[in-house]
């Protein structure tokens, strides 16, 4: 046996006086005419179908472990732009007081012996690494 409670329903005091309700009503066609329209209609499209392909796609770009390794790559291409750069010239000036001395120095950093050609080729290995180390998550993750 269902038993349904009666409750007295009482409306708020802007709704008792006649504009106020005229104002509400005003209000929620408003409301409904900018957006409150069906939910049906608001909801994103489903495709009706997924695909093997498709399913693999959407699986390896949502992967947290596919995504950490993708990570790691943009790392890997930063550190062969570090790689690139030369190094900086230095330019010093040193007055004194004391004594009328002035005193100027540059400098101009030279790389012997092929290290900057080094520092390429290392961390182009190592990007190399971080590309087989995405696939290898990929193949671990069984997509």
């Amino acid at each position: 046996m269902l038993r349904v409670a009666e409750q007295t329903l009482s409306a708020p005091g802007y709704l008792t006086h006649a504009l106020g309700v005229k104002q509400f009503v005003l209000t929620c066609a408003v409301a409904m005419a900018l957006g409150g329209g069906d939910v049906a209609a608001q909801a994103p499209a489903v495709p009706t179908s997924l695909t093997l392909d498709a399913a693999l796609a959407r699986a390896e770009a949502v992967n947290p472990s596919i995504l950490a390794a993708r990570a790691r790559r943009a790392t890997g291409v930063a550190e062969i732009a570090v790689a690139r750069e030369r190094l900086n010239p230095e330019a010093r000036v040193e007055l004194e007081r004391e004594t009328p001395t002035q005193a100027y120095g540059i400098s101009l950093p030279l790389e012997l012996g092929g290290k900057r050609a080094r520092r390429i080729a290392v961390s182009t290995a190592a990007l190399r690494t971080t590309d087989a180390e995405i696939t290898q998550t990929i193949v671990v993750c069984g997509l």
